[in-house]
């Protein structure tokens, strides 16, 4: 199976809290925040049993993210009125915010005991669940708080992400089509949309990669305009608008103006970040995650986005690393195991990969990607049925997975089930026409059948649609080769190597097509540079040895 991971990305995604209403003698905007919090603590001067002060100040403590001291005073407020589903709901935020979901979620429920119509307690309280990794409370809570209110984009969007984290393209695509009904213009929704018809088509390649652009558990939408710098928060908003139009120069730009604005601003780091990567600058799009983790230490997305970069530099024991830190924050986001896992699948240590993988298919049994990736680990293993049976398994989550059917077609060609493994490219096809990797793979599977004809017509149209396929040029070759048109197999080889040097397949090919030419010298230089990248594989070794023996021969005419 051609490893040529791909990332399946499912963009900027973010879950958006609702707010429930804070209305107050003061005005809830009146003034700067300071001002405010000022106002409110000279009220609770005057009457310390001001419940609605207390709660006004919280608010106000909020929004300015200093968590702690919101907690104190909504805690006063509950303990002069503790009837006051709102002030629970805000406690509840100020908690999910420090990452305490199981405290969140007590308060939330309290706000839903005292108001069952609190929309926005049912909404966050799914927030909370879906940060603990608990994905049909989250999707319950959402449904519930729409049953509520119908007319709230922000719960479909969150709905819908949540459909989207456990394989449930369909119901996400339907509840970001609604969201989008209701409002257009809504950014956020629209790039979820995207996100999701690209995570069902999934990309070209071996093994798919993880989510790496999602925020982490415990992240929801960006602070308050409030909290910041509103010139500065217009500008990350432009950012994204035009990350989600893939125009990443003028996204990279929008956040740097971001970032002038408020030098502080860890999510334009990230987001930026995210842009280079897009654009394949992995070193600057280090140094935004690394600007990021020093301004939060604890910000597992930026860890995920790090090591999702390093993966692509080829640093797999850096990703590693990063991937194990944000697993240390929060041990269990099954993307962050699926990303170790698939990481460890490059590295070829494939029982560690089944390891993290089997974790993250614990915590979301229907996530299809990591079932993708553990049934290519198993592959790698030279276990094809339990490769298959992880494959078909992704394919009932999502049957136009065309990775998955490339995978499992790769599975049955180990096997020699070869009707079976062009039935599955053939589907993939269908689904992707013209895709060069599924056209490779069958044209391979014809080669076996020694069907040369079928198998040159698919190669030629993978090298169409990807001159670069290093695989498909082998390939073609080795369909030469078995015509015995020597020649043409070397050239094809060769012109395979220049694109990727290090591979002791087309390497051995190429040796045993000089061979059958009587160019012994060449024969024995391929296979001893095989043998130098591959020193366990004894079918280079004895080859080597036949092409020396031929050389030494050649000139008494016995080879």
């Amino acid at each position: 199976m051609k490893n040529r991971n791909t990332l399946m990305v499912r963009g900027i995604v973010v879950l958006i809290t609702l707010c429930a209403p804070c209305a107050s003698a003061f005005g809830q905007n009146a003034g700067t925040i300071e001002q405010r919090i000022g106002a409110y603590s000279l009220a609770i001067q005057s009457n310390p049993q001001n419940a609605g002060a207390y709660t006004d100040r919280g608010d106000a403590y909020l929004e300015a993210g200093d968590y702690d001291r919101a907690i104190e005073d909504y805690t006063q407020a509950i303990r002069l009125n503790p009837r006051d589903a709102l002030v629970y709901n805000n406690r509840g935020e100020s908690y999910r915010h420090r990452g305490e979901y199981e405290r969140a979620i007590e308060d939330y429920t309290q706000a839903v005991r005292l108001n069952p119509k609190a929309a926005y307690a049912y909404n966050n309280r799914g927030i909370a669940y879906f940060a603990k990794g608990d994905y049909d409370r989250a999707v319950d809570d959402y449904t519930a708080a729409l049953r509520i209110q119908g007319n709230r984009a922000d719960v479909f969007n969150n709905r819908g992400y949540t459909y989207a984290r456990q394989g449930d393209y369909a119901r996400a695509l339907s509840d970001y089509d609604a969201a989008l009904r209701l409002e257009p213009d809504f950014v956020i929704a629209e790039y979820n949309r995207q996100a999701a018809l690209d995570a069902q088509i999934a990309g070209p390649g071996g093994v798919s990669g993880p989510s790496s652009q999602v925020m982490g558990p415990g992240s929801s939408a960006p602070p308050p305009a409030a909290s910041r710098d509103s010139e500065a928060q217009d500008a990350y908003n432009r950012g994204v608008e035009h990350y989600n139009r893939r125009e990443f120069d003028d996204a990279a730009a929008a956040f740097s103006q971001a970032l002038r604005l408020n030098p502080s601003y860890a999510d334009a780091f990230v987001y930026r970040g995210i842009a280079y990567r897009n654009k394949g600058d992995y070193d600057r799009a280090i140094a935004d995650y690394s600007e990021a983790l020093k301004i939060q230490p604890r910000y597992a997305n930026a860890l995920n986005n790090r090591g999702s970069a390093y993966y692509y530099k080829g640093e797999y024991d850096k990703a590693v690393a990063d991937f194990t830190e944000a697993l240390r924050i929060h041990p269990d986001d099954a993307d962050s195991l699926n990303w170790r896992g698939f990481t460890y699948n490059a590295k070829g240590d494939y029982d560690r990969a089944v390891s993290d993988l089997s974790a993250a298919l614990k915590i979301n049994p229907q996530y299809a990607n990591a079932l993708n990736n553990r049934g290519s680990a198993y592959y790698y293993k030279g276990n094809y049925d339990q490769a298959i049976a992880d494959l078909t398994a992704a394919l009932r989550i999502d049957s136009s997975f065309v990775m998955a059917l490339n995978n499992r077609g790769n599975a049955y060609h180990a096997k020699g089930l070869h009707d079976r493994a062009i039935a599955d490219f053939t589907e993939a096809l269908r689904i992707r026409p013209n895709d060069g990797d599924s056209l490779n793979w069958r044209g391979n599977v014809f080669n076996s059948k020694g069907e040369y004809t079928r198998a040159l017509t698919d190669l030629t149209a993978a090298l169409k649609a990807d001159p670069n396929n290093a695989s498909a040029l082998t390939n073609r070759g080795n369909v030469y080769y078995n015509q015995k048109e020597y020649d043409r197999a070397v050239a094809d080889y060769t012109a395979a190597l220049r694109i990727a040097p290090a591979n002791p397949g087309a390497l051995n090919w190429r040796g045993a097509a000089y061979y059958y030419k009587g160019d012994f010298d060449r024969a024995v230089a391929d296979y001893t540079e095989a043998l130098r990248l591959d020193p366990s594989n004894d079918w280079t070794r004895e080859n080597l040895q036949k092409a020396r023996n031929a050389g030494s021969n050649a000139g008494t005419g016995r080879w």
